[in-house]
């Protein structure tokens, strides 16, 4: 039989799974919409869904790495911050507690972008997303290159197509650390907290920690290229892609050759599906066979070398050479 301390306790079991379910259930299908990639000097709108049902929200921070860089707080005046960051240009016309968006995003802000959504009374439960954002410079063309120029119908036409990117991008800007600490917060009780942001450092970069820095652990940047010869994708077959390169091995056909015995080649990176960069046309031409001159007889043991390229082309017969010979040999002493 159940005595009153069962009933307590069932009663205070009860309670706590309700707060459980309360609090897995306050926030809802939450999701972080942002482009994989954009383009250097571009705007981009990152945004942060959620489903509050019955609750309350208390407020939404973005993150870049562990910068807080806006704060949506709807129950407060102002309702939009936003906070120091080198480089970094928040358009707060166009944010609010769903969105952000940034402005003349520049190389360096690759990396890990972050929303946090925290609720109000009595939950005060908090949700985190992450996503990976890669800024590119693509006002530069893919770099394709070739291992030779002349080529002959069933050689290898090898081509190589690099896309300039953060990974290979010019050095940062010299006062940009490349690991900057976590940052420190100051402010007074009731004052929005600024970050405190570390000391500037100014030296030239490695090319490894550009890359560390600039994508974040992102060793697949969402980067494809294609091949065309003459305008003519080549299969995939042919194609080995690499994260900011892909390599073509392609055998070369007669009809490959247009009349002038000329084969053009291009690349094309795409990128997330969204940019469309072709590389310059490249022209790689007809290698022409060379003959040997052939061998002139005209009479048995009697042969003359044909004419050299560019005299006239005749025969000498034995008679005229035995002719010469002596006239060579009969001059004055």
């Amino acid at each position: 039989m159940a005595t009153a301390g069962d009933a307590g306790k069932l009663l205070a079991w009860l309670l706590t799974l309700s707060e459980l379910l309360c609090w897995c259930c306050a926030l809802r299908d939450v999701m972080l919409v942002m482009p994989p990639v954009a383009r250097a000097g571009s705007s981009v709108t990152l945004q942060c869904l959620y489903d509050l049902e019955s609750d309350t929200l208390y407020s939404v921070k973005w993150y870049r790495g562990n910068f807080e860089f806006y704060r949506s707080t709807p129950h407060e005046s102002p309702p939009k911050r936003a906070f120091s960051y080198p480089d970094f240009h928040v358009d707060l016309s166009q944010s609010d507690e769903h969105k952000v968006t940034l402005r003349r995003v520049p190389l360096h802000m690759s990396g890990t972008f972050a929303c946090e959504v925290s609720l109000d009374a009595p939950n005060f439960s908090t949700y985190v997303k992450k996503g990976q954002l890669l800024v590119l410079d693509t006002v530069r063309r893919p770099l394709l290159t070739v291992s030779k120029n002349v080529y002959r119908p069933g050689d290898e036409l090898e081509a190589n197509c690099t896309m300039p990117s953060a990974a290979s991008a010019e050095p940062l800007p010299p006062e940009l650390a490349p690991a900057p600490p976590a940052p420190r917060y100051s402010g007074q009780p009731g004052q929005p907290l600024l970050p405190e942001l570390p000391p500037l450092q100014a030296h030239q970069l490695t090319a490894e920690q550009r890359r560390h820095l600039q994508k974040d652990a992102d060793d697949n940047p969402p980067v494809s290229f294609g091949f065309w010869v003459n305008n003519k994708p080549v299969p995939a077959a042919y194609v080995q892609q690499r994260p900011w390169s892909a390599a073509m091995l392609r055998p070369v056909a007669e009809a490959d050759f247009s009349p002038q015995g000329e084969l053009r080649l291009k690349c094309v990176a795409t990128l997330a599906d969204k940019y469309r960069e072709p590389s310059h046309v490249v022209t790689v031409r007809r290698q022409v066979a060379v003959e040997e001159p052939p061998v002139v007889v005209t009479e048995a043991n009697s042969a003359v070398h044909a004419p050299l390229p560019g005299s006239a082309d005749r025969s000498v017969d034995a008679r005229e050479y035995s002719r010469v010979s002596m006239c060579s040999s009969s001059g004055p002493r």
